[in-house]
């Protein structure tokens, strides 16, 4: 058993076996949230100006989820630091979220309200490799939230994503010197609310840092794009 944060707790039973360099597993979970007091009394802007509002008759969450996976485990070889992917879905009742409720003098306004029966499904994978001493970290994610009674997608799940990062360590120009190149990418929104989709996007951003006596200094430099 598990206790989580702002009352709630969740009961997890998981089995695993190595067999050679990998590790097959799964988990099952049952879990219970109540609403915490924002999600209850908050009423303010959030990002991108729009207003959420909080729902003080917020029933609490109940939930069993499910996930097998794959990961490594000893006997690696060196370019391999570690590697995992995994299936996972949840089936919750009542289902703490939020949904649009209209636009008031040009603000979009948002509400919490419980979902009655939801699931939430998907995919993930992350590897982290290493190549001397560069480190390669790359993931990907692909979320998929659905009201079961409508068969409507659920709006604050998210969209399908993946990142790619590389560590380089630069010690011999600078004491403790390193520069990280993160790259990521976010598959569109568009079977969502009017007001909440967007076109497919990715950043990139590029970090050096490093100590000066005894100072550590960090620069960095982050674009965005936006997928045609």
């Amino acid at each position: 058993v598990q206790e989580m944060e702002e009352g709630g707790h969740e009961v997890l039973l998981g089995v695993s076996r190595a067999i050679g360099m990998v590790e097959p597993y799964t988990h099952l979970a049952s879990g219970f949230r109540a609403p915490n007091l924002d999600e209850r009394y908050f009423n303010n802007n959030i990002h991108g100006g729009m207003r959420l509002f909080g729902n003080p008759d917020l029933r609490s969450e109940r939930s069993l989820s499910y996930e097998l996976g794959l990961r490594t485990a000893g006997g690696l070889p060196e370019w391999l630091n570690s590697a995992r992917i995994s299936a996972y879905r949840s089936d919750v009742d009542d289902l703490i979220t939020f949904r649009y409720i209209g636009m008031l003098y040009l603000e979009p306004r948002f509400q919490y309200f419980n979902v009655q029966r939801a699931r939430l499904e998907g995919v993930e994978a992350v590897t982290q490799l290493r190549f001397g001493s560069i480190m390669v970290e790359a993931s990907g994610s692909f979320p998929v939230g659905t009201d079961v009674t409508t068969g409507k997608r659920l709006e604050d799940v998210g969209a399908p994503s993946a990142s790619l990062e590389i560590v380089c360590p630069m010690t011999k120009l600078l004491p403790y010197g390193r520069v990280s190149t993160r790259v990521r990418w976010n598959d569109a929104l568009s079977d969502v609310s009017e007001i909440l989709r967007r076109p497919a996007f990715s950043t990139t951003s590029i970090e050096a840092s490093f100590v000066v006596h005894g100072v550590y200094a960090v620069n960095t430099t982050q674009g965005r794009f936006r997928n045609a």
